[in-house]
C-alpha cells in the first residue's frame, strides 16, 4: 500500500479509476445475469436481510477512515508548524552566537537546505511555494 501511495496523485487516481471501472464492470455484469434470471422467471432477486446492516457498517467505515485521515492531516500540519518555530528560535539564537554555540548558524543553513530539498522532492503540487520556505 506505501509503494501506491509513494507515486504521484494522478498515477494513484489512475488505479483506483481503473479499479473502480473494472469493479463497476464486474458488477453490471452480474446484474445483468441477474436481470436476465428474473425476467425469466425462475425467481426472485436475492437480497440478503442483512443487505442494510452492511451498507450502514460500510458507511460508517468509512467516515471512520476520513476522520482518521483528517486528524493524522492536522497532527503532521502542526508538527511543521512546531518545526517551524523551532527553527526561527534557534536561528535567533544563531545570530547572538556565544563562545557556547560555535558554528550553529552554519549547521542551521545545512539542515535548512536538507529539508527543502526534501521538500522539493516530495512537494505536493497542489501547495505554494511560499509554504515551502524556510524563514531564513
Amino acid at each position: 500500500m506505501d509503494d501506491l501511495f509513494a507515486l504521484p496523485p494522478y498515477q494513484i487516481a489512475l488505479v483506483f479509476l481503473l479499479g473502480g471501472l473494472t469493479l463497476f464492470g464486474l458488477s453490471l455484469l452480474a446484474l445483468g445475469k441477474l436481470h436476465r434470471a428474473v425476467a425469466a422467471g425462475r425467481g426472485e432477486p436475492p437480497v440478503a436481510p442483512f443487505f442494510n446492516a452492511v451498507t450502514t457498517i460500510w458507511a460508517v467505515t468509512l467516515g471512520f477512515t476520513a476522520a482518521d485521515i483528517w486528524e493524522i492531516n492536522q497532527e503532521a500540519a502542526v508538527a511543521a508548524e512546531h518545526e517551524h518555530y523551532a527553527l526561527v528560535q534557534l536561528r535567533s539564537l544563531a545570530a547572538a552566537e556565544g563562545p557556547q554555540l560555535p558554528g550553529l548558524g552554519e549547521v542551521l543553513e545545512r539542515y535548512a537546505a536538507a529539508v527543502s530539498a526534501e521538500w522539493e522532492q516530495h512537494a505536493n503540487p497542489y501547495i505554494g511555494r511560499a509554504s515551502v520556505a524556510l524563514p531564513f
